[in-house]
């Protein structure tokens, strides 16, 4: 174990907290970095834009006359949509105008705005889009019987009433009356675009997804750890119920000695997720302290706010290190990805650490 201070201000954590909850997205599963994929892929196959080939400069301008014009959809997602804007911005500060859109701009940006910063380069109109979406299913669908096909046929019968609408009256006006979102090009809404987006990953991409090294003997560990010790234990998600618990049950993650059902709280449809509070309001007493473990700033931005609200000492967060996000230095330490207030309540840990504390209590 490299960093020993690292390891036991973990075990202190463990030890003092009331409750232990994890993230699923990125933190049990290597979906983060397929999600990005997925966009990528929906973007290029069925709205025509490399995004690769855009400049940040222009997103910005897009995504700022976005979300003025979808106030609801900013503030649906204000910490996510505040961050993408500002990482987009730093982006142009550091490089200039030739910058380019990199993997980590899509990854921080809200899925809801992918129409919104990306349709304006797009050549396809409505019609064009939903019949390349189509026969991207056509071609998948055969091959894929690990799928949440429930959910996939909910949101084509979502993309063909925006075809349908669009066929009898045209674009009678800005807003649409399938989403409420203002048109961005063509007819197509950035709803539009989440919708095609979310139908491809869960067609194409979710079947890929694996859970990360190690996170099942965790689960395990820590369920046997808060039995033990009688602490509260569940999972706190971002991702939707109709899709978080077919991942969870087709990866067996839910059982007596994993996730308990009534221990899993996904985002609410109409509030969203983290990092505001209902979510960890609806799992755990006001006052009563936790101890989350996750991947991204939010994680991090929900755990400062229940400190805010509660008291300090009241959460503490592990997130592991990422691709896109935290990282390690050569000496085990991941203070270098915080700032003094945030390390009160925040440490970067890699699994194998994590777990060799654990089965050290």
């Amino acid at each position: 174990m490299k960093n020993n201070t690292t390891a036991q201000k973990l075990k202190n954590w463990l030890v003092s907290q009331q409750h232990i909850f994890l993230d699923n997205d990125g933190f049990l599963f290597d979906n983060t970095e397929k999600m990005n994929d997925a966009a990528i892929f929906t973007l290029r196959h069925v709205f025509d834009v490399e995004v690769s080939e855009v400049k940040k400069i222009d997103v910005l301008y897009n995504l700022e006359n976005f979300y003025s014009q979808n106030s609801s959809v900013f503030q649906r997602v204000p910490f996510v949509a505040s961050e993408s804007l500002k990482i987009l911005r730093q982006g142009v500060y550091d490089i200039g105008d030739v910058a380019h859109i990199s993997e980590k701009d899509i990854f921080r940006m809200s899925s809801r705005a992918y129409g919104g910063a990306f349709l304006p380069f797009s050549p396809i109109d409505l019609p064009q889009a939903y019949e390349r979406f189509e026969k991207l299913v056509q071609e998948y669908t055969p091959h894929k019987s690990n799928t949440n096909m429930k959910k996939i046929e909910e949101l084509i019968h979502i993309l063909q009433q925006n075809v349908q609408e669009y066929a009898l009256n045209g674009r009678t006006g800005d807003i649409s009356p399938i989403s409420g979102e203002r048109y961005v090009k063509n007819g197509i809404t950035s709803r539009f675009v989440f919708e095609a987006y979310l139908a491809i990953y869960l067609l194409i991409f979710e079947p890929q997804v694996q859970e990360l090294v190690g996170a099942r003997e965790l689960v395990g560990a820590l369920n046997k750890f808060c039995k033990k010790q009688n602490k509260g234990f569940g999972l706190i998600s971002n991702r939707s119920q109709d899709s978080l618990i077919p991942l969870l049950s087709r990866h067996d993650f839910i059982g007596e000695t994993m996730l308990s059902a009534d221990s899993i709280f996904p985002a609410d449809p109409v509030l969203g997720g983290k990092p505001r509070l209902h979510q960890f309001r609806a799992a755990i007493p006001a006052g009563e302290t936790i101890l989350y473990f996750g991947d991204l700033p939010t994680d991090v931005a929900a755990i400062k706010a229940l400190n805010e609200m509660d008291g300090p000492n009241t959460a503490k967060v592990i997130v592991i290190p990422s691709k896109f996000e935290f990282y390690l230095d050569q000496q085990g330490s991941g203070e270098h990805n915080f700032s003094p207030e945030e390390q009160n309540y925040t440490m970067c840990i890699a699994y194998p650490t994590i777990s060799e504390v654990i089965a050290g209590l």
